[in-house]
């Protein structure tokens, strides 16, 4: 994915997110709710900004990952792996 194909919540183009019943209701001229879909533009992410910062913080973690010893790669895989539940509660894979 290289370009954001995707378009977020603008004061200008409100009216394709939020329902129009609620619209209805809600003066959309006033600073609050300006400031209420500013708010949603910023705390939302695209698939392609969540893309980017998944990234990051892989690449972040390639550091601690790599400082792993055999042993606690085995149980970092293990705990992955539990936590994914491929197995029922209680029935965590144990290391032979």
């Amino acid at each position: 994915m290289d370009i954001d194909k995707e378009t977020k919540i603008t004061e200008f183009d409100f009216e394709k997110y939020i329902n129009p019943a609620l619209l209805q209701r809600v003066e959309t001229q006033n600073d609050k709710f300006k400031n209420f879909v500013k708010m949603n533009n910023f705390l939302t992410k695209t698939r392609y900004e969540q893309l980017q910062e998944d990234k990051k913080n892989f690449t972040n973690s390639n550091d601690i990952l790599a400082s792993l010893t055999p042993k606690e790669q085995r149980e970092l895989v293990h705990l992955l792996n539990n936590e994914r539940g491929r197995t029922a509660e209680g029935d965590e894979e144990l290391e032979d």
